[in-house]
C-alpha cells in the first residue's frame, strides 16, 4: 500500500488483480509443464489454473477489505489522519521490543511518529526512518516515556517504560484513588487519547506525596499483520 490508506475507486484492486496474475504466471508454467508431459489435455490446465488464481486473488482482496475496513473505523471513531503499514518483522533484541513496517520516507514518516494497532491500542513510536521502511519501538521498552492519564479519574503522569512489557506512573499525587484495571490513556499534544496500559499496582507510602503506581502494556504488536502511523495534528 502506498502512504494514505483512504481511497475510492478501483484503481488498487485492479492493480492488485495484475500483480497477483503477473506473481502466479511462473507457477502456472511449471505446473502446465508438468500436466503435458503426463498427458493432461490443455484445457483442464487451464481451467485448474485459473481456479488457482482465482482463489488466491480473491483471499488477498478479502485481506486487504478487511484492512481498510479496521482502518475506517478507527479513523471514523477518533476523527483522525491515518497513514497504513504492513508489519514486516518482530524483533526483542535484549529484552528491548521491535516492528520493522514497511513505511518509511517517501511516505512522509518522521522519527517520533506513534503508531497504534486497528484496535486504538498504542503499538510505539518510529525510531528510525528508511526509504520505504521505519523501525517501531514498543511503547514499553525501557526509557521510553509518554504523556498520560489514568482514567476515569483524568490523573495526569507520565508513563516510562520499564521493558517487560510494563510502566511506571510518575507523580501521581497521594491522595489520587486509583485501582488496579484503571485505564492509562496517551495525552500529548496533538495526538488522540489512545489506550496505552492498565494499571496493575498501585502502593502508597506513609506521608509521601506521590504514590508508585505500576502499569501493564495492552499491545500485542508481534501479533500484527498491519499497524496505522498517526497523523500529528
Amino acid at each position: 500500500m502506498g502512504g494514505l490508506i483512504f481511497y475510492s475507486g478501483a484503481g488498487p484492486v485492479k492493480k492488485l488483480r495484475e500483480i497477483t496474475v503477473w506473481a502466479a504466471k511462473p507457477l502456472m508454467s511449471v505446473a502446465s509443464a508438468t500436466r503435458n508431459v503426463l498427458g493432461i489435455s490443455s484445457a483442464e490446465n487451464s481451467s485448474q489454473d485459473m481456479v488457482s488464481i482465482f482463489r488466491f486473488e480473491i483471499e488477498k482482496l478479502k485481506q486487504e477489505n478487511e484492512y481498510l475496513k479496521k482502518a475506517l473505523r478507527f479513523k471514523e471513531g477518533n476523527n483522525l489522519s491515518l497513514k497504513g503499514a504492513h508489519s514486516l518483522l518482530y524483533s526483542n533484541n535484549i529484552g528491548k521490543e521491535y516492528l520493522v513496517i514497511d513505511q518509511g520516507r517517501e511516505a512522509e514518516v518522521m522519527v517520533g511518529d506513534l503508531v497504534v494497532d486497528g484496535r486504538g491500542i498504542l503499538v510505539g513510536k518510529i525510531l528510525e526512518v528508511g526509504s520505504n521502511f521505519s523501525k517501531v519501538s514498543f511503547a514499553s521498552n525501557a526509557g521510553g516515556t509518554f504523556e498520560a492519564e489514568i482514567s476515569p479519574l483524568n490523573v495526569r503522569t507520565v508513563a516510562r517504560g520499564l521493558g517487560g512489557r510494563t510502566f511506571s506512573l510518575e507523580l501521581v499525587p497521594a491522595d489520587s484513588m486509583l485501582h488496579q484495571g484503571d485505564l492509562v490513556l496517551l495525552s500529548e499534544i496533538g495526538y488522540p487519547k489512545v489506550l496505552l496500559g492498565e494499571v496493575a499496582r498501585v502502593e502508597k507510602s506513609g506521608s509521601a506525596a506521590f504514590q508508585e503506581v505500576g502499569a501493564v502494556f495492552l499491545g500485542r504488536p508481534e501479533e500484527l499483520s498491519e499497524v496505522f502511523i498517526l497523523v500529528k495534528k
